[in-house]
């Protein structure tokens, strides 16, 4: 019996999109090794200036259609043209809903980051946020409840049930490690620091370190903040900067490439996480790989990607101050951060998309009513 599956994934983007963002990576990261492994698998996704409409990276044939707004529309023509070229259909559910229930009758399998809901009524317009919120809620429980799921988190699945989708219908498979892996003896900081790296998205909420800055020069006589990555952002938070006074004790590094972004990352002292919803948290489980420990807020994907006590310290989604006090207490105990970097390279490198894409590929079988070859199990 032939094994080989031939799989159409629909998302919004792919890697090389300047708007990439952890769906992305985590596509890329699962598909490209079924690819690898003898799956024909193709990407409906939009495009952006300067792309190819079609090309193949890492194996996955990627074919661009339509924008931000359109690709969902196109998405439906590609696959009424092809679909007798497809064994099965893989819906991103991420920021776009393709609603493949109503029109695709191959098995499909849903994939959920997370739920966008939060995201939406605190980035957007008050109206248009509800709006938006609403409707992801009402495709969910609509039109989505009796798909199969594939939740990156545990708390991801347990917002998915609260939308209306059966537990039995979801199942759970955790991101991998970054690969190559980072380099692990780079020399800390002679001063305290604290780093963020990620999107400058106003969901991320990286004003809260800046507006918490004066405290913890206060408590942490030069303490430095170390802020890495590109976004919608950047220019408001340069100004906080500015208003705050605080040229000197912040960095803004923009984008880097890997090299220089692991020697910021592994040389900081403490990383910290405060976004209101993440689906995992990649970046904490990057920071763990480097031997740093993470301050996250108990919020959606990181409070799956965060042991409190152990490899980091989660708070209270709305509480800035507590944030602060864990902040203070890990820059000042030496020994309490070094045993918690410890077991977030630990805990960071029990995870490997290798196993990630086994779980995947066994769920695409099963999906398809194959026989699951006794490699995937």
């Amino acid at each position: 019996m032939n094994h080989s599956l031939r799989i159409l994934v629909l998302n919004l983007r792919d890697i090389r999109n300047p708007r990439a963002g952890g769906a992305e990576r985590h596509l890329h990261e699962l598909f490209s090794r079924l690819a690898a492994g003898g799956h024909r698998v193709t990407l409906h996704c939009g495009g952006y200036r300067g792309a190819k409409r079609q090309e193949t990276i890492d194996g996955i044939c990627i074919v661009r259609r339509g924008g931000r707004l359109t690709t969902a529309v196109a998405s439906i023509g590609f696959y009424l043209g092809h679909r007798r070229d497809f064994d099965v259909i893989v819906d991103y559910t991420c920021q776009l809903h393709f609603l493949t229930p109503l029109y695709v009758r191959q098995p499909r399998v849903a994939m959920s980051m997370h739920l966008v809901g939060d995201i939406y009524r605190h980035d957007l317009p008050l109206g248009v946020g509800r709006l938006f919120a609403w409707w992801e809620a009402f495709s969910l429980r609509h039109y989505y409840r009796n798909e199969r799921f594939v939740a990156i988190s545990e708390s991801t699945a347990a917002e998915l049930q609260h939308h209306g989708v059966a537990a039995s219908q979801i199942r759970v498979i955790h991101c991998g490690r970054y690969e190559p892996a980072p380099p692990t003896e780079v020399a800390k900081t002679e001063y305290p620091s604290i780093v963020y790296h990620g999107r400058l998205k106003r969901y991320k909420r990286v004003s809260w370190l800046l507006e918490s800055m004066p405290e913890l020069r206060r408590a942490v006589p030069g303490v430095r903040l170390h802020i890495v990555g590109d976004g919608d952002q950047l220019k408001r938070l340069r100004r906080t900067a500015l208003r705050l006074n605080l040229d000197g004790s912040v960095v803004f590094h923009g984008w880097l490439a890997d090299r220089q972004r692991w020697q910021v990352v592994g040389s900081s002292w403490v990383n910290v996480q405060p976004s209101l919803k993440e689906g995992w948290g990649l970046t904490v489980l990057e920071a763990g790989q480097c031997g740093v420990p993470s301050i996250a807020s108990n919020a959606c994907g990181l409070m799956d990607a965060v042991l409190p006590g152990q490899t980091g310290e989660l708070f209270e989604v709305t509480d800035r101050a507590e944030m602060v006090r864990h902040a203070i207490s890990l820059l000042t105990n030496d020994a309490l951060r070094k045993r918690m970097g410890k077991e977030a390279a630990d805990w960071a490198n029990s995870f490997a998309w290798e196993q990630a894409s086994v779980e995947l590929e066994e769920t695409l079988h099963t999906a398809v009513g194959a026989t699951v070859p006794a490699t995937v199990r």
